[in-house]
């Protein structure tokens, strides 16, 4: 199962927000995002020696992009935090509640 995409068709939303708390995590992520042969945004195939960060967004069209801290905590305010899907891959991989809201920043 791929989780990525499940979460994609679940929120029905045009982009989700990923939190990769450790390097297994986005090891696991980065298998996820070959599976579905993502692109990142500017087209270039995602291959398995790019780098990625702690916070990366996946769109429903399987491009990627990075996420700085900055826009990652504004997203968290009420201005944001209802309209920006934001998931803790580890816990949605772990069958745990991955949705983050304000509190569980």
């Amino acid at each position: 199962m791929n989780y990525v995409e499940k979460v994609l068709q679940e929120c029905k939303s045009d982009s989700v927000w990923f939190y990769l708390k450790d390097e297994e995590t986005k090891e696991h992520f980065k298998d996820e995002l070959l599976s579905l042969k993502a692109r990142w945004v500017d087209g270039n195939l995602f291959e398995k020696s790019h780098h990625i960060s702690s916070f990366m967004a996946v769109h429903s069209d399987h491009k990627v992009a990075f996420i700085s801290i900055l826009c990652w905590k504004i997203a968290s305010t009420p201005k944001y935090k209802d309209t920006i899907i934001r998931v803790d891959y580890k816990k949605l991989i772990q069958h745990d509640t991955y949705l983050m809201n304000e509190s569980s920043n």
